[in-house]
């Protein structure tokens, strides 16, 4: 059964915390591959922020412009 949430991010400057534009909803569900067998709204941060922000290891080793943070998660 899929399921939707409703994901609220902003992204950020990594070295201020300055926002880099207004907080935006974004609708999920869990039969993209992404989301998945996602159990609940921790699980969707998590995967969502792993697909934003750790694309790659470069953020191991090299500042990037802007890092997404989630505000909240709830499901629909």
């Amino acid at each position: 059964m899929t399921r939707a949430f409703d994901v609220l991010a902003v992204a950020v400057n990594p070295m201020t915390g300055e926002p880099l534009a207004e907080p935006r909803v974004e609708r999920v569900d869990t039969d993209n591959p992404i989301f998945e067998g996602a159990r609940g709204p921790w699980d969707v941060e998590d995967r969502y922020l792993a697909f934003w922000n750790r694309l790659n290891d470069s953020w191991e080793t090299i500042v990037r412009d802007e890092k997404v943070l989630v505000i909240s998660v709830v499901e629909r």
